[in-house]
């Protein structure tokens, strides 16, 4: 990862770089048209100097002399020829003839001694569309200020565009390898967590960053996931000491009356094998009981959600019931649901056994009176409620009466129906809670996201 991390720093820094290039490139070729278009602008004056003061074929050599100097003012070496080929005026003659103040004017500026080296360009002198003469010129002002503001130009913007590119480059290897840093850190903690955890160790924890990137929410994913591990762990410990205990209980009772049997100390007559049935049962009944509990707590079931109306499978599932509430001298009462239903997107063979088990649950430890269940919609929730007149739960056991193996000294069952219901409702992402009953008893209350 460090690599590849460090490869795309330097496709960055390098695209960076080659922007600089192009930028410099561009800047200097827009100066160059800048310097070029001004010695053209100059020479055009010169031109048009020359064309403006010509009154006839005949030149003037004031004129002449004037306008040869003015373009030595302006850095152009000149040579002004008639529309015969003859030379009428040039730079030379013009600074032998000037007078000591003038030609230290033109040395301050640079213009003298010429210098120039290059080779004459020549251009046509009109009079009223008709050629009166040629132009030649080229430039003689290589160390006038201009022309030394732009070599200046020239040579601070290369050594910026280079120390611009070795800081930048700097700069950005530095931030890249810190960057670099930060990121692969959590990562390799990460892989020697993981690694930990492969081994068997569920205490290993990473250290959570601050801030909601995908490191730090996959370094919380990671410590969430091995706290499931490590509670899941707890649970199977525990599952398999609540199976011993409560199977060490029948199989105690079943070893004894063999063995009394055996010593003659007891008949294996109808009531002694009817109570040996029983424990079979009791042992059948419980195995039954722990694969169911064990499939759905350990998620291998699968959810086939459907759109539902949970009063309408609440109501029907009651329906199921009522006989055995009647059997027992019970009223079930369904409360009338609100208008629209209540809708909720879940399993409905799944959700029916939680609401049979609640029933069941309800019903068992109801003696008299009536057990009512409702169906509600409070805004993003969708649940129902089944209160029970039964002696109601007592409060240090509301915490753990979800919990596998947990019930009553006066209950018959075994102590997982409720485990099933949480179970199934959480797969749900659903909440199910117990509160005491106003009027006496329990209220069972199931939120599922509607």
């Amino acid at each position: 990862m460090r690599i590849k991390l460090f490869l795309a720093f330097a496709t960055v820094i390098l695209i960076s770089l080659l922007s600089n290039m192009a930028f410099r490139n561009l800047m200097f070729r827009d100066f160059e048209h800048y310097i070029s278009g001004e010695r053209e602008e100059g020479i055009y004056l010169v031109l048009a100097a020359l064309e403006g003061r010509a009154e006839s074929s005949a030149w003037d050599s004031d004129i002449l002399r004037n306008v040869a100097r003015w373009a030595l003012l302006l850095g152009y070496e000149v040579r002004i020829f008639d529309e015969k080929g003859i030379e009428l005026m040039n730079t030379e003659t013009v600074l032998r003839d000037a007078g000591p103040m003038e030609k230290r004017r033109l040395a301050g500026l640079g213009v003298i001694p010429l210098r120039g080296d290059g080779m004459f360009q020549t251009y046509p002198l009109y009079l009223k569309s008709e050629s009166i003469g040629t132009l030649a010129v080229r430039e003689t002002r290589a160390e006038r200020g201009g022309y030394v503001r732009a070599s200046l130009f020239r040579s601070r913007s290369q050594a910026f565009l280079m120390m611009s590119v070795l800081g930048t480059g700097f700069a950005a290897l530095v931030v890249g390898f810190v960057f670099i840093h930060y990121l692969s850190r959590p990562m390799r903690d990460l892989t020697a967590a993981v690694k930990r955890v492969q081994a068997g160790d569920l205490t290993v924890r990473t250290q959570s960053l601050p801030g909601r990137d995908e490191i730090a929410s996959l370094g919380r994913a990671f410590n969430d996931m091995v706290e499931t591990l490590q509670r899941q762990e707890v649970r199977q410990k525990h599952l398999v000491t609540d199976l011993a205990h409560e199977l060490r209980t029948p199989i105690s009772i079943l070893a004894a009356t063999v063995e009394a049997i055996e010593d003659g100390m007891a008949r294996p007559d109808t009531k002694t094998l009817g109570s040996l049935r029983e424990e079979l049962d009791r042992i059948r009944r419980l195995v039954s009981g722990i694969e169911s509990m064990a499939r759905e707590e350990s998620g291998y079931f699968f959810l086939n959600r459907k759109q539902v109306d949970l009063h309408t499978l609440l109501a029907d599932t009651a329906e199921g019931m009522r006989p055995l509430f009647e059997k027992k001298g019970l009223v079930l009462w369904v409360e009338p649901g609100p208008e629209g239903g209540v809708p909720a997107y879940v399993d409905p063979d799944k959700m029916e056994q939680v609401f049979l088990n609640l029933l069941s649950n309800a019903m068992n430890h109801t003696f008299g009176g009536a057990v009512r269940v409702s169906a509600f919609r409070e805004s993003d929730w969708s649940g129902i409620r089944v209160c029970d007149e039964g002696p109601g739960i007592e409060p240090s056991m509301r915490s753990v009466i979800f919990e596998r193996f947990s019930k009553d000294e006066n209950s018959s069952g075994l102590g997982i129906g409720l485990t099933i219901v949480r179970n199934v409702v959480e797969a749900h992402d659903g909440i199910v809670e117990v509160f005491e009953n106003e009027g006496g008893g329990s209220v069972f209350e199931v939120r599922l996201p509607a």
